[in-house]
């Protein structure tokens, strides 16, 4: 599933990088029987909902104009002090 995070991780940095964010982690984990793509994303004084948001449209499209059968869509977002769950 490395391929899954290398590939997620060249199409969300330079997303993020372009709002001054900072991508932290990418990670493709199974938990149970489900597989989750989670992005950790910061910036200077924390991430707002809105901004987790923003990245998370932004990268939807992206995912969505390449193949999607081995890339899922972002189940989760991490923050700093803010879980977001696309469940």
């Amino acid at each position: 599933m490395d391929n899954v995070v290398d590939i997620v991780t060249a199409l969300a940095a330079p997303i993020v990088e372009g709002h001054q964010f900072e991508l932290v982690d990418v990670e493709f984990v199974r938990e149970g029987k489900s597989w989750y793509l989670r992005l950790y994303i910061d910036k200077p004084g924390g991430i707002t909902i809105d901004e987790c948001a923003l990245v998370s449209d932004e990268l939807s499209e992206k995912l969505d104009s390449i193949d999607p059968d081995p890339i899922p869509q972002p189940t989760s977002w991490k923050c700093p002090h803010l879980v977001l769950n696309g469940r």
